[in-house]
């Protein structure tokens, strides 16, 4: 379930295939298992409190995981900003984006602005 669940996510939310189901053993991808290592040692932060991991060096290891999964974020952007796909006002970007991401990068209001970087990157990610 959770690489069916994963690669629904990736699919929709930034357009990319994971490659989950390509074989019977396919890995996980490395944005998947970045963003799950991240919610483990998350939890430890809960559980033992940010002292403890920083003298473990957990502590860097999140700084790691967060610059990585930002890394991989901005990859799928690049993508999906690659495709030659033209800018369209939000209703009409909406209806045709092949994923948020798409949307995201392609909607323009009435006046014809974009959503500027800093904001798209940051809505990406929460996704």
């Amino acid at each position: 379930m959770f690489k069916a669940g994963s690669t629904a996510i990736g699919k929709l939310a930034l357009g990319m295939e994971l490659h989950h189901f390509d074989s019977i053993d396919a890995p996980l991808h490395d944005l998947v298992r970045t963003v799950a290592h991240n919610l483990e040692l998350n939890k430890k932060v809960s559980t033992m409190g940010i002292g403890i991991l920083t003298y473990m060096g957990s502590s860097k290891t999140i700084e790691d995981n967060i610059a990585h999964v930002q890394e991989l974020l901005e990859e799928a952007i690049k993508n999906v900003k690659g495709a030659g796909t033209e800018d369209l006002p939000i209703q009409d970007a909406a209806l045709k984006a092949s994923c948020i991401v798409d949307y995201l990068v392609r909607a323009t209001d009435e006046k014809g602005n974009k959503l500027s970087e800093k904001y798209r990157n940051n809505a990406a990610w929460l996704l």
